[in-house]
């Protein structure tokens, strides 16, 4: 990549990035920092009697850590346009609300609104599942390899079917455990993986965080 085409690429980031970080700490001072003090105050008043203020200071720190995330983002997204190639602003526009959509929103939906660091729910009853083999993504085949690499992958649905499969099981049962995609689907009763392999016959490729497929 030429050096100028870089450095735009950069500015367009930080750029972005910094109108982001911006809009978002607005959004925050105005909305959710007045609930935050209503909750210290009733913390503190019983102590010292009175309450918190928001301060320069602390209102500074917010927008610069706030723009500091946004910025990182917004590189992340401009990496990816670099692998891609042209990208015009309205596929880049397409791109920031998707990506908002499965880092923000996505992972939000279903949880009942609370203040930052408040205590929702026990920890322990939760689940964690991952996959044993390589997913054919666009991170595999850009980053990992390339088309060999995604012939040794499988399709996205083993990991959705997976999900499915813990998500309508008993809480009881399955609280606390860290599964493997492939476990998982084995334990309901799936016996032909290769319907799930992107090119079926492959053999599929270990993925990196365990040490079984």
């Amino acid at each position: 990549m030429p050096l100028t085409a870089l450095r735009r690429l950069l500015l367009s980031a930080l750029l972005a990035g910094l109108a982001a970080g911006i809009v978002s700490s607005t959004l925050q001072q105005l909305f959710l920092v007045p609930l935050i003090l209503r909750a210290e105050a009733l913390e503190t008043a019983a102590q010292s009697g009175g309450a918190t203020g928001v301060g320069l200071e602390r209102a500074a720190y917010s927008l610069v850590f706030t723009c500091v995330g946004a910025c990182a983002f917004a590189l992340l997204l401009t990496g990816c346009w670099s692998l891609r190639g042209e990208v015009d602003w309205r596929r880049g526009l397409l791109w920031g609300l998707a990506g908002f959509a499965v880092f923000s929103l996505a992972p939000a939906l279903g949880l009942p609104p609370e203040l930052p660091g408040a205590h929702a729910a026990d920890l322990a009853a939760r689940q964690a599942w991952w996959v044993g083999t390589a997913i054919a993504t666009a991170a595999v085949q850009n980053l990992l390899g390339g088309d060999a690499a995604m012939a040794r992958a499988r399709k996205p649905d083993l990991y959705a079917d997976a999900a499915y499969a813990v998500i309508t099981r008993p809480s009881r049962d399955c609280s606390g455990n860290a599964f493997l995609c492939e476990d998982v689907l084995a334990e309901e009763g799936v016996t032909d993986f290769d319907r799930y392999a992107y090119l079926p016959g492959a053999e599929p490729q270990v993925d990196l965080y365990v040490d079984h497929p």
